[in-house]
């Protein structure tokens, strides 16, 4: 039997249609849920010969709950079928809101449900009763006779639509400051909602542990502050109601400063391959030719007549030479460069380079050692030669080492770098390895003379 109504309450406002309502006999509401429904389903109607379900018939839920409680399904729609819009009628507030997700709710086949928000909206403990309009195709609505029972009670707990979320970076450094930004998401109606942050451990220090989000202003910012202990913390972000909001951050440990630069130059001093020193009363000693060209370095480094730098003279100087007792492959023996460390030539200011892991130089450098302002070879001819002992890729050179830098025979050969050559500035592999020379080449004649390049350790 049909009945004509003049008006449906819907949120409280009057629609001016006619309302047909459908008698139908409805399964028994009693079992209600808590926020989300039993797990039985409620017919509480038909439409064009299609079920209308709901999740449950009574849903019990707290009166400051915001969220999805259960659904309404009309299955079996097949595609020719017109779409179906359904409203919710509501009792006139305080009473809790009832809606659609997504709004409007519109049944097709291929969407056949909507979920059900319940806002309880602060109502009073009590038993609520709301019923389903529809219209197809934008018809006239038409209520259905079935009904959907709400029970509020603050015994249940509080959910709400909104979620709680964090954006922070999640790797930080011991004693490092960040800002970890709370977001409240669907906000809708919050007027004040306290949310407090805590973190699980001591690894890090927060400027607050509350915030007050809200419709007007749904983020708000705390200062994270990493402790001086490495390890994993999470932080936490919580409200009533509310999923909590979990992110898990690493406190790592400060990273080693990176190496200070270090220093190269090349020598005054123009040795044999012996390490006899030409021309000067001045003779290095040690306990081999290498431990002489080291004292030669530290010689020309510690007089201010050649390297016009103090901090020369406060620094420990090598020889760049190879040989039985000092070698950068294959295995680093006494070797005189560092690894992933810059060297700038003390006398020119020019950066050579920064040296690779192995501890050596790829070429092309940036700048050679020897050249620039402070430098002038015009009395050579403009060219700079210096004892190496390598081969080109930084081998020990495969035809000897003076016998270890103490041999000045004519017949003892080894190699030696050019790092300016008739002016002209070498920066790829003849800087270590150009040419070979005899052990007895000395200042006499001068286009001979052959140095050290010296190197700060």
């Amino acid at each position: 039997m049909h009945q004509k109504f003049s008006k449906l309450i819907s949120n409280g406002a009057l629609i001016t249609s006619a309302l047909v309502v459908v008698p139908l006999a409805i399964s028994a509401c009693s079992g209600g849920s808590s926020n989300g429904g039993n797990n039985t389903t409620d017919t509480i109607g038909t439409i064009n010969g299609h079920a209308v379900q709901l999740s449950a018939g009574n849903f019990s839920v707290n009166p400051r709950s915001d969220a999805p409680v259960g659904s309404i399904a009309i299955p079996g729609m097949s595609t020719s079928e017109s779409p179906i819009t359904l409203t919710f009628a509501n009792p006139a507030p305080p009473a809790p809101q009832a809606s659609f997700n997504p709004t409007p709710c519109i049944i097709t086949a291929s969407t056949p449900s909507c979920a059900v928000v319940i806002n309880g909206s602060n109502a009073p403990e009590s038993s609520y009763t709301y019923s389903v309009a529809y219209s197809i195709s934008g018809s006239t609505l038409v209520s259905l006779p079935g009904t959907m029972q709400v029970t509020t009670s603050n015994s249940i707990p509080e959910v709400r639509a909104g979620t709680l979320s964090i954006s922070v970076e999640n790797q930080l450094t011991v004693e490092s400051t960040e800002q970890a930004t709370i977001t409240l998401s669907n906000s809708t109606g919050v007027n004040s909602l306290p949310v407090t942050v805590v973190a699980d451990n001591s690894k890090i220090t927060l400027s607050a542990s509350t915030c007050n989000l809200s419709t007007a202003s749904n983020t708000c910012n705390v200062t994270v502050t990493a402790g001086n202990e490495s390890g994993n913390t999470t932080l936490v972000a919580s409200a009533n109601g509310y999923t909590s909001a979990n992110k898990a951050i690493t406190v790592n440990p400060q990273p080693a400063p990176p190496p200070a630069n270090k220093w190269v130059f090349v020598s005054q001093s123009s040795p044999n391959g012996a390490m006899v020193v030409a021309n000067s009363v001045w003779q290095p000693t040690g306990a081999n030719g290498i431990a002489k060209a080291d004292a030669i370095c530290q010689h020309d480094a510690e007089s201010a007549g050649w390297v016009p730098n103090d901090l020369a003279r406060s620094l420990t100087w090598k020889a760049m030479i190879a040989g039985t007792s000092r070698s950068a492959k294959p295995s680093p023996i006494d070797w005189v460069f560092d690894p992933d460390t810059t060297y700038i030539d003390i006398i020119s200011n020019l950066t050579i380079g920064t040296a690779k892991p192995d501890a050596t130089f790829a070429f092309p450098l940036s700048n050679v050692w020897g050249y620039g302002n402070g430098y002038n070879w015009s009395a050579y001819g403009n060219t700079l030669g210096y004892w190496t002992g390598l081969d080109g890729n930084w081998d020990n050179a495969s035809f000897g080492d003076c016998n270890n830098w103490g041999d000045a025979g004519t017949f003892n050969m080894t190699s030696v770098g050019i790092a300016v050559a008739a002016g002209a500035v070498v920066l790829g592999q003849n800087a270590i390895m150009a040419d070979l020379s005899t052990c007895d080449r000395q200042d006499t004649p001068v286009l001979t003379a052959l140095r050290l390049v010296c190197v700060s350790q």
